[in-house]
């Protein structure tokens, strides 16, 4: 079998239905029949099976005042742009606010701080990113959440579960959960919002559900064997966001591992610690967009040219945990060894040269039971440092992502 890069098409399987949008893998297959020498012995007709597809070596930097992220390296432009057969690099900007280390493996003491198999190394959060929409789409904006994780997942929403966690109100108890799950007989993980109940809700009374990265399987977003996730929802759909919002991450294993970032665990369940992310979703400190659209999964190769609008007084309010905020490009064809997130340094504009950064949570949550002219809902002050959806049918419950 020869596989050449530029000619491959994501091509099922004949057998395979896919203008449901269930997410699939293009394939290759046939067999190889092996015949004796001197017929000794009997034909043997041996089924051979590949799943080869491209991948794009992009890298971002920014130039030196931070207005414009250029890309550089080999993209992926097989086949018409985001056609169901096509394999077509694609390039996402995210304010990134969240950074985590990696977690170690467990050796002879197992617990939920280390990650037990390679099959749940996704659980390992790595970065988080945030955007919104707003200044291209206004009153109809959305609001998109970046993941990625120190290793891979095979296929999203089986072994780990995300859930970002936002606080709309400034009481510090999260209000919903934008989180993923599966549906029986729909091949593809979802986007839903949960109240704090685990209950679904969305606009109008109606659940919300979208496919995970944007688009359902008709556009390839690389939703097999990758380490990012993208998890978008309409601002329309969390009535209470009129303004800044705090949030966490947390991701969980089939095997009770845990990971946070900007979230803790209690006995009655996940909430937000005191070190927790904050954005404005009206107002972004960071916006991204090639060529007058918004930088999500849109077409990208050599030399594309993400566009970095800065709301100076938002930027220098956003809170990052675990490491400086910045730009987080997220390339989803990209090789592993090349990086399909990437964290590029964008310093604040002239006259506000500082930022907010926290550690990681190492104290205690709100108490959901304090009054609230008694909580702590805003983090901790940091000494200030220079920095450089489709519709389907749902239940109408989930359980929580820890």
């Amino acid at each position: 079998m020869t596989a050449t890069q530029d000619d491959l098409l994501k091509v099922a399987d004949p057998t395979v239905v896919t203008d449901d949008g269930r997410q699939f893998l293009g394939e290759a297959s046939g067999r190889v029949v092996l015949t004796p020498n001197n017929n000794r012995g009997e034909t043997l007709r041996v089924p051979v099976h590949a799943n080869p597809k491209p991948a794009s070596t992009l890298t971002a930097s920014a130039d030196e005042d931070g207005s414009t992220i250029t890309l550089a390296g080999e993209g992926v432009a097989n086949g018409e742009p985001l056609d169901p057969n096509s394999y077509t690099s694609l390039v996402s900007g995210f304010e990134q606010l969240g950074t985590s280390p990696e977690m170690a493996q467990c050796t002879t003491t197992v617990s939920s701080s280390c990650y037990k198999t390679e099959l749940e190394r996704s659980v390992d959060l790595a970065a988080v990113g945030v955007a919104s929409d707003v200044q291209q789409f206004g009153d109809d904006a959305g609001l998109y959440f970046a993941v990625s994780a120190h290793g891979r997942f095979t296929s999203a929403e089986t072994a780990v579960n995300y859930g970002v966690y936002l606080d709309a109100t400034g009481d510090g108890l999260w209000d919903y959960q934008v989180t993923t799950t599966r549906i029986a007989d729909y091949d593809i993980p979802l986007v839903v919002i949960t109240d704090r109940d685990y209950n679904l809700v969305g606009p109008g009374g109606e659940p919300y559900v979208a496919p995970m990265n944007l688009y359902d399987g008709l556009v390839d977003t690389n939703a097999f064997d990758s380490d990012v996730q993208v998890l978008g929802v309409p601002l329309s759909a969390l009535p209470e966001v009129s303004g800044r919002i705090t949030f966490g991450v947390q991701s969980a294993s089939y095997n009770g591992t845990v990971d946070d970032v900007g979230t803790v665990s209690t006995p009655a369940g996940t909430e937000l610690a005191p070190q927790a992310m904050s954005f404005d979703p009206t107002a972004p400190g960071l916006s991204f967009d090639v060529d007058g659209e918004s930088a999500l999964m849109v077409p990208a190769t050599d030399g594309t040219q993400l566009a970095v609008t800065q709301d100076a007084a938002s930027y220098a309010a956003d809170t990052a945990v675990g490491g400086d905020k910045g730009a987080m490009v997220v390339l989803s064809q990209n090789s592993g060894a090349v990086g399909r997130t990437q964290s590029v340094a964008i310093a604040p504009s002239a006259g506000d040269a500082t930022v907010t950064t926290v550690p990681p949570a190492d104290s205690t949550p709100v108490d959901p039971t304090t009054p609230p002219d008694e909580q702590v809902t805003e983090p901790p002050a940091a000494e200030a440092t220079e920095s450089p959806a489709s519709e389907a049918p749902a239940s109408t419950e989930v359980p929580p992502a820890g």
